[in-house]
C-alpha cells in the first residue's frame, strides 16, 4: 500500500476537530487568510525556489463581534485576544486562561470587540454575528473546537511516524514519496541530503537544493530537519546517525472512493493518483510538496475534480477558494496570473457541480460577480480579454497563448452565468450570457481558419501558429460548433500540433477525447503518460511529462536540475478520469443528485465506488452487466453501456 495512512473505513489520522456546540468564530476568511498567511511565513523560512503567487489582503486584528439579547443572562466564551466590551448593560469579567464571563444585565445587543495581533477569535455555543468596516453585520465563520483546546487556527496537519529502511549502500529509504520531518540522533554535527529521487539526492552542491535541509540539535544528541522537507530517499554526511525516524505530515482523510478493475496497471495508477492527491491536501489544496507548496486556481480546478471521486473533502476546497478569492480584484489577478482569474470562476461551478453547495455560492457570489465584471472592464470593443493583463501561462509550453485565454474567458463566461442561474440573479446571467456570445463570434471571426478547421494561437492570424491549449479549450468550453469539432479532435488525437508539457492540461485532453468517442486513445495515452512515471519507479504523479531517457530529464525544470516537482496535484487527474471514462460516473445535476453511469465495454471487469453528498454510488460492471447501487436522493438518469469506440 503506497499511502501509509490509508483507511477505508475512517478518517486517518484522527482529526482534532470535533463537532459539538461549542464553536470558535472568526470575522469572514480571515481563518482561511490567516492560514495563508501563516504559509507564506513558512514559505520564505523553507528558502524555496519559486515567487509567491499573487496578493492577498490580510486578515484583521481587531474584529467586532455582534450579540443581541432578549432578557438578562450571563454567559462564558472563550477568547484568543484581548476583549473589550461597550455600554454599560454588559459586564466583563476575566476567568482565568481564555475563559471570560459576560454578565448581561438587560435585553441589549452586546458588542464584542476583540483584538489579536495574530487571529481575533471568540469561542462560544452561541451564534455571533460580525461588524464589518464597511457597517455590514454578517454571520461569522464557524469552526468545531478542538481536543487539545487549541483554536482550529493553530492547529498543524497531524503527523504519522514511519521508520524508514536503510539500503546497503548507507541511504534510507521511506519507501514512498512523503513529506515531514527527518529526525535522528548524532555525537557530531551531520549533513542530511534529501530527494523526491535518488538522483536528487547525490546532490551535494546547496547551491542546486530545492528546499532547505538544514538541521537543528535538541536535548544534545537529536536532530531534525528545520522545516519539512519532500521526499524518498535521504542519507547524511560526516557522522554516526542512530534511531532515525520520520516524522510525517498527513492530513486526516478517508479514502470514500475507490477503483478496481482486473488491468493491473489501472489500479495502481488510480491509487497512486490518489495519493498523490492526498500528500498535497494540508490547510488547502496545494500544488506540490517540494516546490508550489501553496494553492492555486488553475490547478485547484483539477485537484477539486479528483478530490470529488476520492475523499469528498468539500471543506478544504471552500478554504481554497475562500483564501484565493480574497486575492482581487483590487489585489490584481488571482495567483497573480490571468488565466487563473478566469479559472477561479470555473472552480466555483465544478464544486457546486460535485457538492452542491447553495449555501456557499451564495455567500462567494458577490466576489465572483466582481471578478466578473472586473475582467470584462479589461476588455476591447471587441469582447477580448488583453487589458492590463499580467501573467499569461496557460501550461509550461512556449508560443502564443492569447487566444487560449480567450477560450478560457468564455469558459468562465458561461460559469458565471449558470452560477448567476442558480443566484436568480437573472440580469447577471443575461449580461454575461450577451458578453459570451459576443466573445464568440469575435473568436471565429479572428482565429478561427476554415483552411485548416483550427482556431490560431493569437487573435489576429498573423503567425499561423496553432496550438492544442486554444483548439482544446475551444472543445472544453463549449464554444467550437459541431460542424468543427471533429476536425479539432482529428488534430488533438494526431502528432501535428506540440504537445503539452504537464497532465494539467493532458488530463482536460483525455477527458475530452473520451467524451467525444475517442476512449481507446484516451486510454492508451493515461498508460503511456502515468504508467511511463510508474516505470521509472515513481511513488506519486509529476509536474512534467515527456520522452524521459534518464532520472536527470525528469528532474530538471525551470533550467535547474531539480526544479520539477515529483508530487504535483494536477498530475492527479486518473482518480477521476478512470471512472468517468470507463464507467460514465459523472453528475448531470448538482450535488449528484442526478448523474449518469455508462460503462464502455471491452475493458473487462470494473467496480467503483465515487462518494457523494448524500452517500456512496457503487458501480460494478460485470460479465457484461452492470450492478448500480446509488442513494435514495440521487437518480441515475443513464445506464446503458456505450459502444467500444
Amino acid at each position: 500500500m503506497v499511502d501509509p495512512a490509508y483507511s477505508e473505513t475512517r478518517i486517518c489520522p484522527q482529526p482534532e476537530i470535533l463537532e459539538n456546540s461549542l464553536f470558535w468564530h472568526y470575522a469572514p476568511d480571515d481563518f482561511e487568510l490567516f492560514q495563508l498567511e501563516k504559509m507564506h511565513r513558512e514559505f520564505v523560512r523553507a528558502k524555496r525556489k519559486v515567487g509567491w503567487p499573487g496578493r492577498f489582503r490580510l486578515p484583521a486584528r481587531e474584529v467586532v463581534f455582534l450579540r443581541s439579547f432578549m432578557k438578562p443572562r450571563k454567559i462564558k466564551f472563550l477568547c484568543c485576544g484581548t476583549p473589550t466590551v461597550a455600554g454599560t448593560a454588559a459586564r466583563l469579567t476575566h476567568c482565568s486562561g481564555m475563559e471570560y464571563s459576560l454578565q448581561v444585565s438587560r435585553k441589549t445587543t452586546v458588542r464584542l470587540t476583540i483584538y489579536n495581533e495574530e487571529l481575533p477569535a471568540l469561542g462560544s455555543a452561541l451564534k455571533w454575528r460580525v461588524l464589518t468596516s464597511g457597517g455590514q453585520c454578517i454571520q461569522a465563520d464557524r469552526h468545531g473546537r478542538t481536543r487539545s483546546g487549541v483554536p482550529p487556527h493553530l492547529l498543524e496537519v497531524p503527523c504519522i511516524e514511519l521508520q524508514p529502511i536503510q539500503h546497503a549502500d548507507g541511504c534510507f529509504d521511506a519507501g514512498r514519496e512523503v513529506y515531514g520531518w527527518i529526525e535522528g540522533e548524532a555525537e557530531n554535527p551531520v549533513e542530511l541530503f534529501a530527494g523526491e529521487s535518488r538522483y536528487e539526492m547525490q546532490n551535494e552542491n546547496r547551491a542546486f537544493d530545492e528546499q532547505d535541509q538544514t538541521l537543528e540539535f535538541y536535548e544534545n544528541r537529536k536532530f531534525r530537519t528545520c522545516n519539512p522537507v519532500a521526499f524518498r530517499y535521504f542519507r547524511f554526511k560526516n557522522a554516526m546517525v542512530q534511531n532515525v525516524r520520520c516524522r510525517l505530515l498527513f492530513s486526516p482523510q478517508q479514502y470514500k472512493g475507490a477503483f478496481r478493475s482486473r488491468d493491473g496497471l489501472l489500479n495502481s495508477i488510480w491509487l497512486h493518483s490518489a495519493y498523490t492527491l492526498r500528500l498535497n491536501m494540508h490547510h488547502f489544496l496545494l500544488d506540490g510538496i517540494k516546490r508550489d507548496h501553496m494553492p492555486w486556481a488553475g490547478d485547484l480546478a483539477l485537484s477539486l475534480t479528483s478530490n470529488a471521486y476520492t475523499f469528498a473533502d468539500g471543506a478544504i476546497i471552500r478554504r481554497s477558494l475562500k483564501a484565493l478569492g480574497n486575492s482581487g480584484p483590487a489585489y490584481g489577478d488571482v495567483n497573480g496570473i490571468t488565466d487563473f482569474s478566469t479559472w477561479w470562476i470555473i472552480c466555483h461551478e465544478l464544486y457546486q457541480l460535485y457538492f452542491g453547495d447553495r449555501e456557499f455560492l451564495s455567500r462567494s457570489y458577490p466576489l465572483i460577480w466582481e471578478r466578473v465584471e472586473s475582467l470584462i472592464a479589461r476588455c476591447n470593443e471587441a469582447g477580448f480579454l488583453v487589458k492590463n493583463l499580467e501573467w499569461v501561462f496557460i501550461d509550461w509550453t512556449p508560443g502564443t497563448k492569447i487566444s487560449a485565454l480567450q477560450m478560457l474567458f468564455f469558459m468562465a463566461l458561461g460559469s458565471a452565468a449558470r452560477l448567476a442561474g442558480k443566484m436568480n440573479a437573472a440580469e447577471d446571467e443575461k449580461r454575461w450570457l450577451a458578453f459570451a456570445v459576443k466573445l464568440k463570434k469575435s473568436i471565429y471571426r479572428q482565429c478561427f481558419s476554415p483552411k485548416c478547421g483550427l482556431f490560431s494561437a493569437d487573435i489576429d492570424g498573423k503567425t499561423g501558429e496553432y496550438t492544442r491549449h486554444a483548439n482544446l479549450f475551444a472543445l472544453m468550453s463549449g464554444l467550437a460548433e459541431e460542424k468543427d469539432r471533429h476536425g479539432i479532435l482529428n488534430a488533438l488525437v494526431g502528432t501535428g500540433l506540440p504537445p503539452f508539457g504537464t497532465p494539467f492540461l493532458a488530463t482536460w485532453e483525455l477527458l475530452v477525447l473520451a467524451e467525444s468517442g475517442k476512449t481507446s486513445c484516451a486510454m492508451e495515452k493515461i498508460r503511456s503518460i502515468w504508467g511511463n512515471m510508474l516505470s521509472w519507479g515513481a511513488t506519486t504523479f509529476w509536474e512534467g511529462v515527456g520522452d524521459y531517457r534518464e532520472e536527470k530529464d525528469f528532474c530538471e525544470f525551470y533550467g535547474r536540475p531539480f526544479g520539477a516537482s515529483l508530487c504535483h496535484a494536477w498530475a492527479s487527474g486518473p482518480a477521476f478520469l478512470l471512472p468517468r471514462i470507463l464507467l460514465g460516473l459523472a453528475p448531470t445535476a448538482d450535488g449528484w443528485k442526478e448523474f449518469r453511469c455508462t460503462p464502455r465495454p471491452g475493458y473487462g471487469d470494473i467496480c467503483c465506488t465515487v462518494p457523494t453528498p448524500f452517500g456512496r454510488i457503487k458501480a460494478e460492471w460485470r460479465g457484461g452487466k452492470l450492478h448500480l447501487d446509488h442513494p435514495a436522493e440521487t437518480v441515475c438518469l443513464s445506464h446503458c453501456s456505450r459502444q467500444q469506440d
